[in-house]
């Protein structure tokens, strides 16, 4: 399964994601994975909890990388056994699935949007009508300044 996640964060970097986003994604994943099993974290300790927590603060992308040594991967395995790496890679594989296929479709929707399609560029000016495309806007300016 670890080769598989490789596979899919090697065609994310081709639509354009670097380490450093990788990681931003990767630990969305972790903190959607921490939701899902919020209420299994009950029955750690509170210092495993710490461990999870200051985990958090430092993980990348590379962390996955590093299997048995990855602090998260360690706290989990207090929590879940032998079941630990399974079950989060089984979760991050559809994460990172997922990613691919909305950065597929945000591919294809600029692609029609270049070609000047009617219909892309009708729903452009309707989402323009919205409240918070202003927000969004800046949003993904300040994610890729200079494009």
């Amino acid at each position: 399964m670890v080769e598989e996640i490789a596979k899919l964060i090697d065609q994310l970097k081709t639509y354009g994601l670097d380490n450093a986003k990788l990681s931003a994604l990767y630990q969305l994943a972790v903190e959607d994975f921490l939701e899902e099993v919020q209420t299994d974290l009950t029955e750690i300790s509170d210092s495993d909890l710490t461990d999870i927590e200051s985990s958090l603060k430092d993980i990348t992308i590379d962390s996955l990388a590093e299997g048995n040594n990855d602090p998260f991967m360690t706290t989990l395995r207090k929590l879940y056994g032998a079941q630990a790496e399974p079950r989060f890679l089984k979760f991050l594989k559809e994460y990172f699935e997922d990613a691919v296929k909305q950065a597929q479709s945000a591919k294809e929707l600029l692609e029609k949007y270049k070609a000047n399609d009617p219909e892309v560029l009708k729903k452009l000016e309707e989402a323009k009508m919205n409240e918070d495309y202003d927000t969004m806007e800046a949003i993904i300016k300040s994610l890729n300044p200079g494009e």
